[in-house]
């Protein structure tokens, strides 16, 4: 394997699930079979609260906003928290006073003018969710222009979105102390795929005993399983957040891969620090090679669960309850 060898933000939830990427209209040719999907009762409608942040004129105003707008004011600022409502008043308005947030804000509306798009993502995700699991909720879903270090925060009962974060490279505004590995992969298509990292978190049963390397890359494995099954438009090369050319890395070198993790007794190490080095963010893993990416654990533990569910013929619904990731790998028989 020759080449494998600032604003004053409030604080909120950080950067997470930042790791595949969504490719709208997809040819019918790319997706895999399709197992089928319902109609939502109530179709997503994204409550766009932006307009409405940045048209406050005064204290007055912003209060009024945030009554009016519970899920915001108590789910995502967490206002029964603050000691007092006029400090979360005042911070609110104040950040529409910010002058870059106008910058932030007209980048925002240039780019995101219409979310009919992102709807229709989510109806079409959330839909095929629901197919596999009829008690499946879709939350109401609202956008902002934060300027309160948020991404996404993805609750059962509600989804938020900082538009900024997923601006263009052309955009005058760019999210601060992000790494440029991470930022590139933080576009508008990464949006429902990142949304989808979290409900299939929640739907991946786990063993909390289990702390080996093969627990963590069979829960990612599944995760992604979860994601080629609810969206089948989704192509293989982009559901990891990989470039085409390490996609072609990986693949080629799958046996250099897998030598190594044997090597190293990797598979069933519970040394945290290298479950992290293999299966968390990192621009390479230099330990396999020069080309390498970051999160290699992860798309292993995906070929894995792959091999398993075909060969075992399992449904979604059975892969993600298994929690034994001994049973997964073994029945897998997986060997390149």
């Amino acid at each position: 394997m020759k080449s494998l060898k600032k604003l004053n933000f409030i604080p909120a939830t950080i950067i997470g699930y930042c790791c595949i990427v969504w490719l709208s209209g997809c040819g019918k040719n790319d997706c895999r079979k399709d197992e089928g999907q319902v109609n939502l009762e109530k179709p997503v409608q994204i409550i766009r609260l932006e307009d409405s942040i940045m048209a406050l004129k005064d204290t007055h105003e912003t209060h009024l906003f945030l009554n009016l707008n519970p899920m915001f004011s108590e789910k995502f600022l967490r206002r029964s928290e603050m000691p007092h409502d006029s400090f979360l008043i005042r911070d609110v308005f104040r950040l529409t006073q910010e002058p870059l947030v106008d910058t932030v804000y007209a980048d925002v509306k240039k780019e995101f003018g219409n979310l009919s798009w992102l709807e229709n993502d989510l109806n079409d995700f959330f839909g095929h969710v629901k197919h596999y699991y009829p008690d499946f909720y879709a939350p109401p879903v609202y956008s902002l222009v934060s300027g309160y270090g948020m991404d996404l925060e993805v609750k059962d009962s509600v989804i938020f979105i900082g538009l900024e974060y997923f601006l263009s490279d052309s955009a005058r505004y760019k999210a601060p102390q992000i790494p440029e590995y991470i930022q590139r992969r933080l576009k508008k298509r990464f949006l429902v795929p990142s949304i989808a990292m979290v409900v299939a978190d929640r739907y991946t049963q786990i063993d909390i005993l289990d702390n080996t390397m093969m627990g963590e890359m069979m829960k990612w494995g599944r995760i992604y399983y979860f994601l080629e099954k609810t969206m089948p438009c989704l192509p293989d090369t982009l559901l990891t957040g990989y470039t085409e050319k390490e996609w072609k890395e990986v693949s080629d070198n799958l046996k250099t891969i897998w030598a190594h993790y044997l090597d190293n007794k990797l598979f069933f190490t519970t040394d945290l620090f290298l479950i992290k080095k293999y299966c968390d963010e990192r621009p390479k893993i230099l330990e396999i090679g020069e080309a390498c990416p970051g999160r290699i654990g992860r798309w292993l533990g995906w070929q894995i669960v792959r091999r398993w569910a075909n060969e075992k013929n399992k449904t979604l619904q059975q892969v993600m309850a298994e929690k034994d990731a001994r049973k997964i790998f073994r029945e897998s028989g997986f060997k390149p």
